[in-house]
């Protein structure tokens, strides 16, 4: 709006005062049902009434306008606070800021509704107001007769009656007003018309008759906002149209329609100008009662002429004679879509289309082009030329139409090496850092022939993108085209032999690329690409390294690769500069494979120190252009300067990353402890500073402290990250507890029960996730060492902040450590804040280490004395110490951590090694005494032995054992036996050892028989020397087997049954199909499960009192008629408490539900009917596996606080019905009886019977009739049985499992030595008294058969 229009406005409306009449109303009402404007800070809520502004430091009272909030929705004002908070000064100021009446007289009321429960403070308060010279005053406070206003509704509050012409004051707090009424008021009541919106009425095209006239058309929508009715008999009641240019009319429209107060209309405005007068008309609408005016679109009219323009190369840019096209460098056919467009209102006729050889048009002339409408024609480059091309594209027509475009691209030979990505991937082969991306670039600068390119951002340094290795041949060139970002932009060029040492070729500034800016940003431009050609690169093989930052790059051609089958580099490089002795070292790298093919995980990658592997990670395989990353940590044990570096081995390709020397310093005393390893980030604690007040009170326990008692703790730290660096004030408490979890309701310790540790300013940290070994985000200094005395220890945390920042920390899961944390957070008062469930931050604990010794002697075990350069190693894990003997054999050795366990080694040339483990110095300084023994054979260093073991079950014995002899060992020169009991020996297969080399023995035995065992192993020289292991006991337990049967396929999932989790109490019926069982009868079911996931959010745990009922039945389903099954008829096979906790996804399911029987349930080869009920007191949402063939096997209840016996049954699964998946823990033993007989068919009392297969062993006694029973545990095996009796020759018979085993045996010969061995002569045997042969006789009594035949009873001692 011009400023003379302004001064008219002005005027006109100083008239529309001067016009006015101040009336005395009766019964006023102010409605609010009008709305207005609060934008400015003195705006007036109707006619008459005035604002007295009140504000602090321009801070002023929030004022809003709602059209439906009011009495009886109608329109109402709300009020904010009146309280303006200085966040400068750090205090509240109070303001009276008043909407104030016009005079009025008698009763005055206020329709008032608090505009929230949360504030205290809501409320009205009224007040007399002056007005002197024009400005206001507030007098005296006015009390209500009547106030009682609330949250829930609005209340009238009456003042009491006031005398004529008296002016009030309105002062709102978090209120809502509405229907202001006095007996009578003074207003100067107006006349008021309002614009409120104006929309264009006319066609699509504003075209122009050949006598120069167009048409203008608007739909206008107007409001009464004065006091009066507007009918045709009001003055000023029209519309004009005016040009912004001296405000002249330009036409008018009478307005006849009566409009009371408040009410809208819709009207239509037109009017024909012509266009030698207005070649384009610029102007407003009026309405000529307050004045009140809208600016309107400009309108150009449309000349009765053609008007032709070509575009779309670049946009809806007309295009130019002389304009140039850059198609770009490409192998194919490159198009570019223009369009032949005719603005005007005549059609357009194009007599000449032509292109210059290497292009190619669409379209061809002679054509026409309508008014209005536009042709699509394309222009192509054709590869049919190649090289460097500059063309041309004419085009002629009727109405001077002349126009040439000029056309340049390079076409790529077929033995031409070029690069670009519009695939929107790397380049094959290129090492392209994280820096390096591709980028929809060329598409923002309409670029033809690319829609990707790379782009490089040096947020954290320069960065180099490598090409593969490339032949280079004498005056080759190489060329690419680079688009620069601002005047930041660089590219410089480097050639290698290795990839690691680089030699600067070239540099191209900002200055050197293209100023052609083709699109403005809200930070600039976007440049046009430059093609930049490199002609200094020497003959040979080379790789060459593009370092840039802020620019694009695209288009490499030149040069001819060198593609390696294999190919890999090293990406955020991770390898820092310092590290201390005995402190974990942490490293990493990103491995990424540069080809288009999978890099088989058949390579390795490691770190080294100095040379040294000290750590490797295990190989994935790589996608194509995959990638790894690799995280390998490291223990130092000596001070010094390292070179460091990772390295990739596959077949004969060996890549490596940059060598860094790395700095180990000496161990110190400050030493540091982590609470656990980082599951996520979280806000909530240790501090929640998104909030301007915070407090979390958090348990960590002994085993994650992992601290000494006594420890004096002198620092707390957190990681995470920060998007700003601040200071808020922070208040730390520890306290020693035995605590280990929070119990409802939640409520935090006094903190006059616990010990202030910090109180001051904290400096958090900014940082993110991109940043590289970032500092910790938060780190409190403790202002006095806190001691720690033993077991956990409990943390309070409290912030106060006059800013909020999200600073998520590093923490563990609240259903991985429940209740171990709570936390609430709010703006303004914590005593209003919800104190809830939290994470469990990850917690770093720095403290003060005390420095310890292990000292003592080492001697000679044979001579008593000491032994000179003796190693004496204190290890634990990673950490090491280390010292040597002096000559009289005494040592020293420092030990800085002195809350770890550790392992004390001894090591002398020519001695057996002697090891402790279980050394602590918590409490003192250790002196240990050490003989050590001369080296004469093997020494174990490792003995795997298990302490339990299980009858017919593989018990293994691993040894590890170094050969200290200073010769070789073959084979056949030792022994190595497992003395298992007091009488089984088992050897383990013998290998070469070389000297001081190392051999491991395995020992594999089942036992048949439970009890306690000694468990030996003796490695024994045939020169007479044996090393004896130390004694393990083992507790060999009877035979237990089971197998795990599912019940239903996995088709689906449901949320109902077996337990319809999102309910706290549930009742649930299953009947599985005998088909489905596919169980014998007689199987025992000792358990049974299901499995399914918790939904993702809810994430808890609870305990749930549980029954299951089982039983056999005949049915197969319920057959579309539900019954509730007599629990009090089935068998109650568990009753008990069962947590409900887990997750998982419907591919990788989770057990959710485990009952193991009370008593195992005999199943009888029916079906089964299985009853659920569950009770607990909290909810979650669950969906179980389930078999969606089930459509009627499965029924439930459920309720939170109702009864489940008044509940309806539905089916499980709604729209789906299916039945849950169960898993059945059987039992799949099997009994295998029968009679033994002998003479004549009587039984044979005590004969042993054994059914073996292979190392399994089942043994049994007959009874008086010789009859016997032996419990199976594995009946699908083969076995043969064994029969033997005192008297009788042994039988063997084979086993048929469900089968009775009957066998008669033959009585043995007079002499008391069996038949068959009776026939055996002319060797010594011993045989014991049941007849049997014994291969090596132990001590007791046994008949011993001499050469020729003869026996005699003997007794071994």
């Amino acid at each position: 709006m011009t400023k003379l229009l302004r001064l008219t406005l002005l005027a006109a409306a100083l008239c529309a005062v001067i016009v006015s009449k101040a009336d005395n109303v009766a019964n006023y009402v102010q409605k609010f049902d009008i709305a207005f404007s609060t934008d400015v800070h003195d705006f007036a809520v109707g006619s008459g009434w005035d604002h007295l502004v009140d504000n602090h430091n321009d801070g002023f009272v929030r004022y809003t306008y709602h059209a439906n909030r009011g009495v009886d929705n109608t329109g109402c004002l709300e009020i904010g606070s009146q309280k303006i908070t200085d966040w400068d000064a750090g205090k509240d100021f109070i303001v009276n800021d008043l909407l104030v009446t016009p005079p009025v007289t008698g009763k005055v009321t206020v329709m008032v509704k608090k505009a929230n429960s949360w504030s205290d403070d809501a409320g009205i308060k009224f007040f007399k107001v002056t007005e002197a010279g024009g400005k206001l005053t507030r007098g005296e406070e006015i009390t209500p007769a009547v106030c009682n206003i609330s949250s829930t509704g609005f209340s009238k509050v009456e003042l009491p009656t006031l005398p004529a012409g008296t002016r009030v004051g309105i002062r709102g707090y978090y209120v809502l007003i509405d229907n202001v009424t006095a007996d009578a008021a003074d207003v100067t009541l107006r006349r008021a018309l309002s614009i409120m919106s104006v929309k264009w009425n006319g066609g699509k095209y504003t075209d122009c008759d050949a006598d120069g006239n167009y048409k203008i058309s608007y739909l206008v929508r107007l409001k009464n906002t004065g006091d009066y009715t507007l009918d045709a008999s009001t003055e000023g009641y029209s519309l004009a149209l005016k040009r912004n240019v001296l405000n002249t009319v330009v036409a008018t429209c009478a307005l006849t329609r009566e409009l009371k107060s408040g009410d809208t209309c819709s009207v239509s405005f037109a009017a024909t100008l012509n266009q030698q007068q207005y070649a384009r008309f610029d102007g407003y609408l009026q309405e000529n009662i307050t004045n009140d005016s809208t600016a309107l679109p400009i309108v150009v009219p449309t000349a009765y002429a053609p008007a032709f323009k070509l575009t779309g190369a670049y946009g809806d840019v007309a295009l130019r004679t002389g304009n140039r096209i850059e198609y770009g460098t490409s192998r194919g056919k490159v198009t570019v879509n223009f369009l032949l467009k005719n603005r005007g209102a005549l059609p357009q006729t194009l007599t000449e289309l032509s292109t210059t050889p290497g292009f190619a048009a669409s379209v061809q002339a002679p054509l026409t082009v309508a008014a209005h409408d536009s042709v699509p024609v394309s222009v192509s480059m054709t590869p049919d030329v190649t090289g460097q091309k500059h063309g041309h594209f004419t085009i002629k027509g009727d109405n001077n139409v002349n126009l040439t475009l000029n056309l340049n691209g390079y076409s790529v030979s077929p033995d031409e090496y070029f690069t670009d990505v519009e695939n929107d991937s790397l380049p094959e082969g290129f090492c392209a850092p994280d820096a390096w991306r591709t980028t929809n670039f060329p598409q923002q600068i309409y670029s033809i022939n690319n829609k990707y390119c790379l782009y490089c951002y040096d947020r954290h340094g320069a960065s180099k993108l490598v090409t593969p290795l490339l032949e280079v041949k004498p005056g080759e060139k190489l060329s690419f085209e680079v688009s620069k970002e601002d005047n930041r932009s660089y590219v410089n060029l480097y050639i290698s032999t290795d990839r690691h040492h680089w030699t600067r070729i070239d540099s191209i500034g900002a200055s050197m690329m293209s100023d052609s800016a083709l699109v403005q940003t809200w930070t600039g431009h976007y440049y046009a690409f430059k093609k930049i050609e490199i002609n200094n690169v020497p003959a040979g093989r080379w790789y060459i390294a593009f370092e840039s930052g802020h620019s694009y790059l695209d288009n490499i051609l030149g040069f001819k690769p060198v593609m390696p089958q294999v190919d890999a580099f090293f990406d955020n490089v991770n390898i820092p500069a310092t590290g201390q002795v005995n402190t974990s070292y942490a490293s990493s790298v990103t491995l990424k494979n540069t080809l288009y093919k999978p890099l088989p995980a058949d390579y390795k990658i490691a770190l080294y120190f100095d040379g040294e592997k000290v750590g490797e990670a295990p190989a994935a395989t790589l996608g194509a252009q995959g990638k790894q990353d690799v995280k390998l940590s490291f223990t130092p044990h000596k001070a010094g300067t390292y070179k460091v570096f990772y390295k990739f081995e596959q077949g004969g390709t060996v890549i490596t990353s940059d060598t860094v020397a790395v700095t180990i310093a000496p161990e110190t005393t400050e030493s540091e402890t982590v609470t656990g390893v980082r599951e996520w980030r979280w806000e909530g604690v240790p501090l929640n500073l998104y909030h301007y007040q915070s407090e979390s009170e958090v348990i960590y326990l002994a085993k994650e402290l992992k601290l000494n008692p006594g420890t004096q703790i002198t620092r707390l730290s957190f990681d995470g990250t920060s998007m700003a660096a601040f200071s808020p004030t922070v208040t730390v408490w520890l306290q020693n507890t035995d605590d280990t979890a929070f119990a409802e309701p939640y409520a935090y310790t006094p903190s006059e029960q616990m010990t202030k540790v910090y109180d001051f300013y904290a400096d958090i940290r900014k940082i993110s996730e991109t940043d590289v070994n970032p500092p910790h985000v938060l780190e409190l200094q403790l202002a006095k060492p806190f001691v720690y005395t033993g077991g956990n220890l409990r943390v309070k945390m409290k912030h106060n902040c006059d800013m909020g920042v999200v600073v998520p920390f590093d923490g563990i899961g609240s259903m991985t450590l429940p209740k171990r944390s709570i936390a609430c957070a709010n703006d303004s008062d914590l005593t209003k804040a919800t104190i809830a469930v939290s994470n469990v931050p990850v917690m770093h604990v720095g403290f003060t280490a005390t420095t310890r010794m292990l000292k003592g002697r080492v001697t000679d075990a044979a001579t008593g004395r000491g032994i000179k350069n003796a190693v004496v190693s204190v290890t634990s894990g990673d950490v090491l110490y280390t010292g040597t003997t002096l000559d009289d054999g005494t040592y020293a050795v420092p030990v800085i951590k002195e809350n770890l366990t550790y392992q004390v080694e001894v090591t002398r040339e020519g001695f057996f090694p002697h090891r402790t483990g279980g050394v602590s110095f918590a409490t003192a300084t250790v002196e240990k005494n050490v003989s050590l023994k001369a080296a004469d054979g093997f020494y174990i260093d490792r003995m795997d032995a298990p302490t339990a073991a299980e009858v017919n079950k593989p018990y293994t014995v691993t040894v590890r054992a170094t050969n200290y002899l200073a010769r070789a060992l073959a084979a056949a020169d030792y022994k190595a036996q497992l003395h298992f009991g007091p009488s089984t020996v088992k050897e383990a297969a013998t290998t070469d050892v070389g000297a001081q080399a190392q051999g491991t023995y395995t020992f594999t035995l089942y036992p048949h028989e439970a009890g306690q065992y000694k468990a030996v192993v003796v490695l024994k020289l045939n020169a007479g020397t044996q090393t004896v292991s130390d004694t393990v006991n083992v507790t060999v337990a009877e035979e237990q087997t089971s197998l795990l049967v599912q019940v239903g396929d996995s088709t689906g999932t449901q949320g109902n049954a077996p337990v319809t989790m999102n309910f706290k109490r549930s009742q649930t019926e299953t009947l599985y199909p005998a088909p489905e069982l596919r169980l014998a009868g007689g199987t025992l079911i000792k358990a049974i499960s299901y499995r399914g996931h918790i939904m993702t959010y809810s994430p808890k745990s609870y305990d749930a009192r549980v029954s299951v009922w089982l039983a056999n039945t005949d049915e197969q389903s319920y057959g579309g008629t539900f019954a509730e099954a007599d629990t009090t008829q089935m068998t109650r096979v568990f009753a008990g408490t069962v947590t409900y906790k887990g997750t998982g996804i419907d591919k990788k399911t989770v057990t959710l539900l485990d009952i193991p029987f009370s008593q195992p349930f005999r199943y009888e080869g029916k079906s089964l009917k299985v009853v659920v009920i569950s009770e607990a007191d909290d909810w979650m949402t669950a969906n179980f596996v389930s078999d969606n063939s089930l459509t009627d096997n499965s029924y439930y209840r459920s309720t939170d606080n109702g009864k489940l016996s008044e509940q309806a049954w539905h089916k499980a699964g709604f729209g789906n019905p299916s039945a849950p998946v169960a898993w059945l823990v059987t039992d799949p033993s099997c009994t295998v009886s029968g009679r033994i007989t002998g003479n004549a068919g009587s039984g044979v009392a005590g004969a042993t019977v054994t059914l073996a297969s292979g190392d399994i062993v089942y043994t049994g006694i007959s009874q008086a009739d010789g009859s016997f029973a032996i419990t199976v545990r594995q009946p699908s095996l083969t076995y043969t049985a064994t029969v033997r009796a005192a008297g009788y020759n042994d039988a063997t018979a084979a086993v048929t499992i469900g089968h009775e085993l009957n066998v008669a045996l033959s009585p043995t010969t007079a002499d008391g030595i069996s038949t068959a061995e009776a026939d055996r002569k002319g060797r010594v045997e011993y045989f014991d008294l049941n007849g049997r042969r014994v291969a090596v006789p132990h001590a007791g009594v046994y008949i011993v058969r001499e050469a020729d035949g003869k026996t005699h009873k003997v007794i071994v001692k």
